[in-house]
Parts: structure tokens; C-alpha cells; sequence
């Protein structure tokens, strides 16, 4: 078996884990050891947003050259005359 830490938790982190526990019929160590599994890969990722879409950024063929470029005046405009119609009503 691995090691023992002890670990204080407030009440109402005890009470969510005994609730997760009786309901997923496994011991209090086993859904804290999960728990704590779960955060250490989500914080310990390197990965970011980037990362997980280089590989598939910019290979869209057969759309106008430079379809990104001034995007946002674009849909400052289109936001514009969203709200001029609307007053037009």
C-alpha cells in the first residue's frame, strides 16, 4: 500500500465526501484519493488551450485568404447594426 497522510477537513468537505462515498458505495480514502489524483492532473498539465489545437489550426482549405484578419471591427459592426435594427422596431 502506498503512504498515510492525514488530512483536517471543515465539515462541510467531510460531509460531501461521505456523501460521495455511501452513494458511490466506496470507502472515504478511496474518493479522496480520487479526488486528489483528479486535481493533480488537471494542475500538473503543461497544455495549454494552444497546445490542444496546434495541430489543427489554419489546415481549413478552399475559405478566403486572411479570414481572420480585422475581426473584430467586423463584429463591432455587425453588433452595430444589430442594435440599429432593433431600435427600428
Amino acid at each position: 500500500m502506498g503512504k498515510v497522510l492525514n488530512v483536517r477537513l471543515d465539515d462541510e468537505t467531510h460531509r460531501s465526501v461521505l456523501r460521495i462515498a455511501k452513494a458511490s458505495r466506496r470507502s472515504k480514502s478511496e474518493v479522496v484519493r480520487e479526488a486528489i489524483a483528479e486535481y493533480a492532473r488537471t494542475r500538473e498539465s503543461d497544455r495549454t488551450a494552444y497546445d490542444g489545437w496546434k495541430d489543427v489550426i489554419g489546415i481549413a482549405e478552399g475559405l478566403p485568404a486572411r479570414l481572420s484578419q480585422r475581426t473584430g471591427q467586423r463584429f463591432t459592426r455587425m453588433l452595430l447594426e444589430e442594435r440599429r435594427r432593433k431600435r427600428r422596431r
